[in-house]
């Protein structure tokens, strides 16, 4: 059972997968982004239930967007 739709934006191709997967395992239909502007004209016209974006205080300036996950990514 589909339980909302996720956007997810981010330049790196394997977060977008690994985000992907989570929020298809989780039953979200995923709409992806791989750079803010495309993110913002996604998050406009796809109208998303939750946004994954690094810096999503754009996107809610600019749209008004539901619940967002900020996730960040530290290498050692």
């Amino acid at each position: 059972m589909i339980v909302g739709k996720a956007l997810v934006i981010d330049d790196e191709k394997d977060v977008l997968t690994y985000l992907n997967t989570f929020f298809e395992d989780n039953n979200f239909v995923v709409v992806c982004g791989e750079n803010g502007k495309e993110g913002l004209k996604k998050a406009t016209s796809e109208k998303p239930d939750i946004i994954r974006y690094a810096n999503a205080g754009r996107i809610r300036r600019q749209v008004a967007a539901g619940p967002s996950v900020f996730f960040s990514v530290c290498q050692t």
